[in-house]
């Protein structure tokens, strides 16, 4: 997954332009027919308080609870960000 922003002005209000380029990547391995474990990696030139790149790794696991509700619980972290510790749950219904 690959994504560019471009605003014209940041929001810091230093009136520079905003180029965000961020490339993501995850693995999924199906276990059984219900049950997934989840591995994701993203790195941004969207710097927080350093000049070296921030990367986000997260891990876990997705659940299809029926044939149309799925849930995914990751946790992680990051390196060279404010970030310690990263932890995100998804709920998704299909119809």
């Amino acid at each position: 997954d690959g994504r560019y922003t471009f605003k014209d002005e940041a929001n810091d209000g230093s009136g520079d332009d905003l180029n965000v380029l961020t490339i993501a990547g995850a693995f999924i391995w199906d276990l059984s027919d219900q049950f997934s474990l989840i591995a994701e990696a993203k790195g941004t030139n969207n710097k927080d308080s350093n000049d070296d790149i921030p990367m986000y790794f997260q891990g876990g696991f997705g659940m299809q609870a029926t044939e149309n509700v799925y849930f995914t619980v990751l946790a992680g972290s990051a390196k060279n960000t404010d970030a310690d510790v990263l932890v995100s749950g998804k709920l998704s219904y299909s119809f």
